[in-house]
């Protein structure tokens, strides 16, 4: 199969567009930090100065050698633009928020009307993310992972009594951890508002 020399660039863009993309994707449990943020702006300046070199070379065969002018470069670049957004909004996906709730220390509690939730743990340089379903039984929440307090250094509990009054998640692995009170999560919104559970 012959590919027309004029594709051969943005071939190479969007091949660098799919690493940019990468870096916004986490499938599954995984952790993002300042190392992905480097490498994102660094493939984006290596993205933005072949795009340049491309689209400069372009307009003088354009004008010179009255050639015509090579637009696939900017297709590609539309294409890495929808799907580098796309790629940083993958929670969308997942439907409406049934319930967010965070500890003391900022770490958070997702759950999706899809029955599947996100632990979001996050630190200064770094954020961890850990996935699975859940299930709730009257007043009780169960997160359907049996690994969750040895990774996130029991901050959190994969069962939970909710407080619809106060608004509040109490852990129940433990009974001494209703008393713990940096274990106890708030029901916010995701900016920090507090709000009551529907």
């Amino acid at each position: 199969m012959n590919i027309p020399k004029k594709f051969y660039s943005s071939i190479l863009l969007l091949l660098i567009g799919g690493l940019i993309a990468r870096t916004q994707v986490i499938v599954g449990d995984g952790c993002q930090g300042v190392p992905d943020g480097i490498m994102f702006l660094f493939l984006s300046m290596i993205y933005t100065v072949i795009l340049v070199i491309i689209l400069l070379n372009s307009a003088v065969r354009f004008f010179r050698k009255k050639d015509t002018f090579n637009y696939f470069p900017l297709l590609a670049t539309v294409m890495v633009i929808v799907v580098v957004l796309l790629a940083s909004q993958t929670d969308k996906f997942e439907g409406s928020t049934t319930l967010y709730a965070a500890s003391p220390n900022r770490h958070s509690l997702t759950l999706w009307k899809s029955n599947t939730f996100k632990i979001q743990m996050r630190e200064i340089e770094w954020s961890c993310f850990y996935k699975g379903i859940y299930k709730i039984d009257g007043d009780t929440l169960s997160l359907a992972r049996n690994d969750i307090q040895s990774i996130t250094d029991s901050i959190f509990s994969n069962t939970y009594l909710i407080d619809h009054s106060k608004g509040l998640l109490y852990p129940l692995d433990r009974s001494s951890h209703l008393q713990d009170k940096t274990r106890w999560l708030q029901i916010t919104d995701e900016e920090g508002q507090t709000t009551s559970y529907n």
